[in-house]
């Protein structure tokens, strides 16, 4: 499981959004390529299983499909 993270930003000059950025031009990912990174970001999260998927239902819903 692949997640991409800003551990510290101001230090590293870089930002979620750029990083998601980096990985679709440089691994020429797709977009549903980075929707499952999203969501592998709420699955290895901390958080309990219950707000997971709570939080994956609305990140689906937003999500835009090709």
């Amino acid at each position: 499981m692949i997640t991409l993270n800003t551990d510290d930003p101001a230090m590293f000059g870089t930002s979620l959004a750029r990083e998601y950025q980096v990985a679709q031009n440089t691994f020429d990912f797709t977009d549903e390529h980075l929707r499952e990174l999203a969501r592998n970001s709420f699955e290895a999260s901390f958080l309990p299983a219950e707000k997971k998927l709570e939080f994956l239902n609305l990140f689906d819903a937003a999500a835009p499909r090709t």
